[in-house]
């Protein structure tokens, strides 16, 4: 998938093929939650608050067809301390199929060494 990153949002093109099928002929939920997290997460490390998902909802709005064109888009909608809100969509012809918000926490550097030991150790 291909970003592109302006001002205030992260946006991808991509197509699902059978690999990713749930129902027939339908992206399975799970991976449409993952494409979904994965681009909040560009979304919050582009604006530099970047962190760890901490709770993800994901509402299915209409059924995701495999082999066709899909755009996601994500953005930071506001930040309280360490708390990162996010929000973003996949869509096919402009129509809404999977929509998500999202809350990140932040890591201080003491807990980020403890979670990651093996980028400390340089």
């Amino acid at each position: 998938m291909d970003l592109t990153f302006s001002e205030d949002e992260v946006r991808g093109a991509f197509r699902l093929g059978r690999r990713y099928e749930g129902a027939p002929g339908l992206a399975h939920g799970g991976v449409l939650c993952l494409v979904l997290d994965h681009l909040l997460g560009e979304a919050a490390i582009a604006q530099g608050v970047g962190g760890m998902t901490v709770g993800l909802d994901v509402r299915f709005r209409a059924p995701t067809r495999l082999e066709t064109d899909l755009e996601v888009v994500a953005r930071v909608a506001r930040v309280d301390g360490r708390k990162v809100h996010l929000e973003g969509a996949i869509t096919h012809e402009g129509r809404p199929t999977a929509t998500a918000t999202a809350v990140f926490v932040q890591l201080d550097a003491a807990k980020a060494a403890e979670i990651f030991p093996q980028l400390s150790a340089s």
